[in-house]
């Protein structure tokens, strides 16, 4: 599965949860800035403006609590080479998503994103 098609996977299911929300919260209003986040975040992923990518999949996120822009974040995590935030995020996906159609490539994911994490510590150990 590709990337773009992955960031795809979310664009039919941006729907706000409105649970735990202290005042009164317009669905229509937060649903379409949550999809225009989402794809303000797919654009900028596809033009490889990451960090940009990052701060509208995270808004996204936070807005719906959809954990299928879990597996956003977690990719344009890896692009920024922050592999440790990317485990998080990949983590938190199947976490949230079990029986997601993509656990193995995820899975794979991870297992790739935990080398370079140990990779990472053992240079930095190696530096002190």
């Amino acid at each position: 599965m590709t990337r773009i098609a992955a960031v795809a996977l979310v664009l039919g299911s941006l729907v706000p949860s409105l649970a735990g929300a202290q005042e009164a919260v317009d669905p229509e209003s937060m649903e379409e800035e949550a999809r225009a986040a989402f794809h303000q975040g797919r654009e900028a992923f596809v033009e490889g403006r990451f960090e940009f990518a990052l701060e509208r999949f995270q808004a996204a996120y936070e807005m719906t609590g959809r954990p299928e822009l879990l597996y956003n974040v977690g990719a344009t995590l890896e692009r920024l080479q922050r592999p440790a935030d990317a485990l998080a995020a990949l983590r938190g996906y199947l976490d949230q998503v079990p029986d997601s159609p993509f656990r193995g490539n995820v899975e794979g994911r991870i297992i790739a994103l935990e080398e370079a994490v140990a990779e990472r510590r053992e240079l930095e150990e190696r530096a002190a």
